[in-house]
């Protein structure tokens, strides 16, 4: 986006970006170049292979279906960013284009505006601008290695009680060379929507992802990659502004990080292409053609304490700063990652990769409700934070257990009380307890799980043995999808084996 305009020209010419100093504001402003085009997501399915939806990916070559939870930068030996210390990762969802006969062709990104000297950033031929913004030079905390954060939620397909500050938009180009980039993103009604532009855009559209700007100070990740981070009290900061104070849980001030692509739509601009009933044709690709679930993923690998130093540093503007260390663009787009999930990715395409597994994407969104999420929450901090490398429970083991202790009667599995007596409990009985209230749970709240009992020699459908095989799938997912972000020898095949497992049964 046009900075001059924004921040005015006197401020940029007194930022003197390349050495610091002045203006009392940093703001990175950097391209990186794809890395990657794959169906992996290291977050929010560690060792799946292939993961639900299509990725374009960013910054260090370590990108991998099961990263490391250490240090990236320790392991990766390039990037396609501008700066060479930086070996993140940063990764979005893609674009298609859907023609009236029903074929997807994915939307190529386009450059960035000339801005701040910086070269580098117009010859990308595509990936995501990032920012990293300091609002308080020396105030700022910058992330630390393991760091990982999401913005945003894959199945969102709308939004109520939006304000003008939000975390993800879309601004419609009103012409070639980044037409109507004259104000900061996310911000005025008038310029952006949370939704997909429905009208065509002469420019293309462009896409800005914000991240929140408080961190609780002790966790590097959490299992849903959200709860560690907060938006300040009031919400998603305006742009280049702190936003507020920061909430009590999370009182750590974080860089302002914001991803910004520009999907080159216009060889789609032709109104006989698009679908007869006028309906808006691009589609994310989760299958979502609202453009609500945009998100963003995140992985930090600065190296050593080079963000940090950046961030404590006034006036950076751009893609120069006087303690970061740049590299040519030719060595940038030489660096890059063999896909691991073949598929076409340029050309035309019956369906959407991923998207023949509609099942994935309900029982991703059944792992994170509330029949599920708060009870595994419990058996994370009880078990498997305390009694780390533990194999699984089997389905066999852990149905007898049930039945032989009356489990679904029994008061230390069915009561609401988590602060139990648990020092003598084995691996059965914190699978139990699980399970026991996941079921319970939704049987009381018109859950997925809804039979109502657990009497084994009176299911005459099967129904009731069917629910309780599922939770117990479900939870041996989630236990192998949080060692493969806490353990460094977890087993790959028990997470994919198990979600093929949760994917064959009916929910």
């Amino acid at each position: 986006m046009y900075w001059s305009t924004i921040l005015g020209f006197s401020t940029l010419v007194g930022a003197v970006p390349q050495f610091g100093g002045g203006g009392g504001l940093t703001m990175l402003r950097f391209g990186c170049s794809q890395v990657v085009i794959d169906r992996l997501d290291p977050l929010v399915n560690p060792g799946a292979i292939p993961s639900p939806h299509v990725h374009q990916i960013v910054g260090g070559n370590t990108f991998n279906a099961s990263m490391t939870t250490g240090d990236v930068s320790a392991k990766a030996s390039c990037t396609t960013c501008a700066f060479s210390e930086d070996f993140s990762n940063y990764w979005t969802a893609n674009l298609y284009f859907k023609a009236r006969n029903g074929t997807y062709k994915r939307v190529p990104q386009g450059g960035a505006a000339f801005q701040f000297n910086d070269n580098f950033s117009t010859q990308t031929a595509g990936g995501i601008l990032v920012y990293y913004v300091s609002a308080q030079p020396g105030k700022i905390t910058a992330f630390k290695p393991g760091f990982r954060m999401l913005v945003g939620d894959a199945m969102a397909r709308s939004r109520t009680g939006t304000k003008l500050r939000r975390q993800n938009c879309y601004r419609c180009y009103t012409g070639p060379n980044f037409g109507g980039d004259n104000a900061a993103p996310c911000m005025d009604n008038t310029l952006d929507t949370e939704y997909l532009p429905k009208k065509q855009c002469k420019g293309g559209i462009r896409s800005n992802i914000l991240f929140p700007t408080c961190w609780d100070g002790k966790n590097l990740d959490t299992p849903n990659h959200q709860d560690h981070i907060a938006y300040p009290t009031s919400g998603p900061a305006d742009f280049l502004s702190l936003g507020g104070s920061c909430p009590s849980t999370h009182p750590i001030r974080i860089p302002q990080l914001m991803y910004e692509v520009v999907w080159d739509t216009t060889k789609f601009n032709n109104p006989n292409d698009w679908p007869t009933d006028g309906s808006q044709p691009f589609y994310l690709s989760t299958g979502d053609n609202t453009g609500y679930g945009q998100h963003g993923d995140y992985v930090f690998g600065w190296k050593d304490n080079s963000l940090q130093k950046a961030m404590d540093t006034s006036g950076c503007m751009g893609a120069k700063c006087s303690t970061l260390k740049n590299q040519a663009i030719g060595n940038a787009k030489a660096c890059s990652i063999k896909p691991i999930v073949q598929e076409d990715n340029e050309g035309w395409l019956t369906e959407l990769p991923g998207l023949n597994m509609p099942m994935m994407q309900f029982v991703r969104h059944l792992l994170d409700s509330s029949y599920v999420k708060p009870f595994f929450r419990e058996y994370r901090r009880d078990f498997l934070q305390v009694f780390h490398g533990h194999p699984g429970v089997q389905c066999s083991e852990l149905y007898s257990w049930c039945i032989s202790t009356n489990a679904f009667a029994q008061v230390k599995y069915t009561s609401s009380e988590i602060q139990l007596n648990k020092s003598d409990w084995t691996p059965l009985d914190h699978a139990a307890r699980f399970l026991v209230r996941v079921l319970r749970f939704s049987w009381e709240n018109d859950g997925e799980w809804s039979s109502g009992k657990f009497d084994p020699e009176n299911d005459e459908n099967g129904e009731e043995e069917l629910e309780f095989y599922q939770v117990w799938a479900i939870l041996q997912y989630l236990q192998a999808e949080w060692e493969a972000a806490n353990v460094d020898d977890w087993e790959t095949e028990r997470l994919t084996g198990t979600f093929t497992e949760i994917m064959t049964n009916t929910l």
